[in-house]
């Protein structure tokens, strides 16, 4: 008699249960991938977001600082804010550039008084502030139309909370995107971080060195007593102003505040505004005797002091 062996067969189902494990874990490796190329889109997306706008910021940059230079460049030029037209602007701090004039009153003393409305009309070159609209801005009232707050088509460039005041522009369109630029002067603000010891014996040192700023009559800052000399070195922008207790209260808002009438990198030059060139400084002739003043050269330099003066 045979004896039949039946084999053990593998349960049923076993290779199913195998395959849908194995797609579930591919649909979650997909799920992740499609998850981690979406991060990688929107991460490129962005970075190239944020070089189109520093693109456009070096952009503005470089054109607020050749109009600067075209219109200001010359020393025979003046600036002044719009305050000085109206005192109802809404933009005061709005910087406008004037050719300057004389009235030749030391070379024609018998002449009429001049017309001083003339050339503050005619010699009106432009406003520092950007806008699609180029021959509006070489217009004088022009800052009468410009808006105070952010608008359509109107941002702001320098801000109460970051500046001191409020300064807006206009948006000009670029290729990818747009740009506003505005340029503000600091050669009218108090300078509060000179320098130089609080007593100098020395008249002619006295005479000679930068003064420093009253601020007892300043709504924002405080007059110091003392350590002018440690001033300059510590205060290298106007949101460290905060940081001296002497010169204000620890409030980052009233240091912003005096912004707007003070500063920490105020320079200038001492230029004949209506010739042009340097000024001559004087106190050097003051020092020479009656004979070389009055000479009208030393040998082959001419005497700077005698050279005439329309």
């Amino acid at each position: 008699m045979k004896t039949r062996t039946t084999p053990n067969r593998p349960d049923r189902g076993f290779a199913l249960v195998v395959t849908l494990s194995l797609m579930i874990l591919l649909s979650i490796l997909a799920v992740g991938l499609l998850s981690l190329s979406g991060i990688a889109l929107r991460s490129s997306s962005g970075a190239e977001a944020e070089a189109r706008a520093y693109a456009n910021a070096r952009m503005a940059v470089v054109v607020a600082i050749s109009e600067l230079q075209k219109h200001a460049g010359d020393d025979r030029r003046i600036t002044a804010d719009a305050a000085i037209l109206s005192e109802n602007s809404p933009q005061p701090h709005m910087v406008g550039v004037w050719d300057s004039w004389s009235p030749s009153m030391v070379s024609q003393p018998d002449r009429k008084a001049p017309d001083y409305d003339e050339p503050k009309n005619e010699g009106f070159r432009g406003w520092l502030v950007s806008s699609p609209e180029l021959e509006a801005v070489g217009e004088r009232d022009w800052h009468e139309t410009t808006a105070a707050e952010e608008t359509d088509g109107w941002v702001s460039v320098f801000s109460v909370e970051q500046n001191g005041f409020d300064l807006n522009a206009q948006l000009v369109e670029t290729p990818k995107g747009a740009m506003a630029w505005a340029v503000s002067q600091e050669n009218t603000k108090a300078k509060v971080n000179i320098g130089g010891r609080d007593a100098e014996p020395d008249p002619n040192v006295v005479l000679h060195a930068q003064r420093r700023p009253s601020l007892a009559l300043s709504k924002t800052l405080k007059q110091p007593e003392k350590n002018w000399n440690l001033r300059a070195g510590r205060l290298c922008s106007i949101q460290q102003i905060g940081l001296d207790p002497e010169l204000s209260a620890a409030d980052p808002l009233a240091a912003a505040l005096a912004g707007a009438s003070h500063s920490v990198h105020s320079q200038g030059l001492l230029c004949d505004v209506v010739h042009g060139g340097l000024k001559t400084d004087l106190s050097l002739g003051f020092e020479l005797g009656d004979g070389d003043f009055a000479s009208s050269s030393w040998g082959d330099v001419p005497n700077p002091f005698r050279t005439p003066r329309v």
